[in-house]
């Protein structure tokens, strides 16, 4: 069957050896702009395959003239001239000229595959509000970081397996990815002067994936498409309502248009949750936010600061922090008359089960927060594909937006939070590993218990035998859905550092862990030492939980919310499995349809959705 689709087309590309008639009749299937200027070489990179082609060098001609290529070398000999031994000459000097005019088309297409003309982003940014820094601000600003860290020696053990196509690919995307998904530092972690807030610039790299050996032909698609546009792929199509709540946010900020102000809030002396927590609730925030026209803002009082922990590629939704000191915020929103009585509080932080938490988000809606200007929430549940799915008038808002169940967090995720470069950086080594197309990697997240974090020293006790069937149903998955021509890798995530060392000695061959300690937020407090350790620790958080969304397969636990909501952001319903650790329970046959959890049923449980 003929491809449908850009990204099929992609995967397909070096499964054989296209025509040219192929070529030229999928050609508009990978230009998202035929007209336009900026995409009027996205296909070059074909010609390659195709020049070598002695008997259709005319037909390649055509098809280069089209891409703006003109290789016209001019006759050397009239017709009739050069008959004999000079003749002979002159036919030997044709045929090394021509020879050499060949060479220089080939030269040109190849130059011209690894210089793609890309369309140019004029896109300024969004300018950030400066007001005076605190003495405890500026204390907190002289924090250096996530420091760089190594991945683990199970990681480098796979690397340096690959085969050579694949090794060039991971190292093409390692050097790119961390780049290319960057936003920009606000708040109390700004520059000075701050900068502009917009995403980077795509990162283009003059080889790409190379040729397709082997493995998954849609993973090596969605490569395809990375080394074309610069950009990771994701399964969220932006939408028009990011541009429009962009300028809305800024406008209510800048104070050109009157402020209506949504605030996710953790306020000091409340524990709320950990980082899945606080994302469910931010999110949640900002859901509200987008459907009544407001501007969000986020900001952990309790017990650090958001922005240090995470960047912004389009709005500044950062605010002062002062849980011990004050400080003057920005006064041309919260300077002006209607937002003298402060701000109006909400507090939904045990809106539990899921139909208390609709029937909340369903008033807030009706009532837009009952009118007030000014309003904080503080929420530890997630919300936006309940109202995708269960909440009117919210739900044909969020849909005429463009939002969908299944992509809603991978688009509001990338809209709103970027990890730190140091953190991408990182990432970038295991996520680059799993999406090479001869790599087939599953997700096992384990949740034992917070008083795991803490005992990482002691016996050699082995678990494996004990959580034995989140391995069972791993190799279950690997088996079911996994090519013969892929190797099979499991990404382990525990909050226990004797199963993961365990793991390792039972499956030396397939499992990858991070090497980084387990954290909870929630619990900072009472383990940290200070600040900085509890902003590395949280961090350490975010890099477990940025690496187990570019597997190709999940198993959670059914119980824990951190696993569950980068399930969410993944945006990929049919992939994941979520398993019980309580006592008595009977696990699913991991190779079974009816075993993978679709998100309809997973926004029923903990920390809903």
């Amino acid at each position: 069957m003929a491809p449908t689709t850009r990204r099929d087309y992609l995967g397909q590309l070096y499964t054989s050896s296209p025509s040219l008639e192929d070529v030229a009749e999928q050609d508009s299937l990978l230009s998202p702009d035929p007209a336009g200027t900026a995409t009027r070489y996205p296909n070059t990179q074909i010609q390659i395959k195709v020049i070598d082609y002695d008997d259709e060098i005319a037909e390649t001609e055509k098809l280069l003239a089209r891409h703006g290529v003109h290789p016209k070398p001019k006759p050397l000999r009239k017709k009739g001239v050069g008959r004999g031994l000079g003749g002979a000459f002159v036919g030997l000097c044709a045929l090394i000229v021509v020879a050499a005019v060949l060479g220089c088309i080939g030269h040109v297409v190849t130059e011209r595959a690894l210089q793609v003309p890309r369309p140019k982003d004029e896109y300024v940014g969004v300018e950030q509000w400066r007001g005076e820094w605190s003495d405890e601000e500026l204390e907190l600003r002289k924090y250096g970081g996530w420091p760089d860290h190594q991945p683990h020696e199970s990681l480098l053990k796979i690397v340096d397996g690959l085969s050579k196509e694949s090794r060039a690919a991971y190292d093409w995307l390692r050097t790119t990815r961390a780049d290319s998904n960057r936003g920009t530092a606000i708040g109390l972690a700004s520059s000075d002067p701050p900068e502009r807030i917009q995403p980077a610039p795509p990162a283009w790299h003059p080889t790409g994936p190379g040729k397709y050996t082997k493995g998954s032909p849609s993973k090596f698609g969605d490569l395809m498409e990375e080394w074309r546009t610069g950009r990771q792929h994701s399964e969220c199509e932006k939408g028009s309502w990011e541009d429009e709540y962009t300028q809305l946010h800024a406008s209510m900020l800048n104070g050109s248009r009157t402020p209506r102000m949504l605030e996710y809030r953790c306020p000091l002396g409340r524990t709320c949750g950990g980082l899945s927590d606080r994302m469910f609730g931010a999110i949640s925030t900002f859901t509200s936010a987008l459907l009544t026209g407001r501007a969000f803002s986020a900001a952990w009082e309790y017990f650090l600061p958001i922005d240090l922990v995470f960047d912004s590629p389009y709005i500044d939704w950062s605010l002062p922090y002062h849980p011990n000191t004050t400080r003057h915020q920005n006064p041309l929103v919260y300077d002006r008359p209607e937002m003298a009585d402060g701000p109006k509080f909400y507090d939904a932080d045990v809106m539990v089960p899921g139909s208390r938490m609709d029937a909340f988000m369903k008033e807030r809606l009706d009532t837009d927060w009952d009118n007030a200007p000014w309003a904080w929430l503080l929420t530890n549940i997630g919300s936006l594909i309940r109202t995708l799915k269960y909440v009117s008038p919210g739900r044909e808002k969020l849909m005429d937006l463009g939002l969908k169940p299944r992509t809603a967090y991978a688009c509001v995720f990338n809209y709103l939070f970027r990890p730190k470069p140091s953190v991408l950086k990182f990432v970038a080594q295991y996520t680059s590993l799993f999406a090479l197309p001869d790599i087939f990697a599953v997700t096992i997240q384990i949740r034992t218990g917070d008083q795991s974090m803490q005992n990482v020293e002691g016996g050699d006790v082995d678990q494996v035998e004990k959580y034995g069937y989140f391995f069972q149903c791993a190799e279950r998955v690997s088996q079911v859905y996994a090519r013969q021509d892929q190797k099979i890798v499991w990404f382990l995530l525990s909050d226990s550092e004797h199963l993961k060392q365990a793991a390792l000695r039972v499956f030396p061959d397939k499992v990858v862990v991070s090497g980084i300690g387990a954290s909870h937020l929630g619990d900072q407090n009472k383990y940290a030492k200070n600040t900085t350790e509890t902003l590395d620790r949280f961090q350490d958080s975010i890099a477990d939980s940025w690496i187990q969304e570019g597997a190709d397969f999940q198993l959670i636990t059914r119980d824990s919310g951190f696993g569950r909501l980068h399930a969410f952001r993944r945006g990929k319903s049919a992939s994941t499995i979520t398993i019980s650790v309580r006592g008595g329970y009977n696990p699913p046959d991991c190779g079974l349809e009816s075993a993978v959890a679709n998100f309809e049923y997973m926004i029923e449980d903990t920390s809903l959705g």
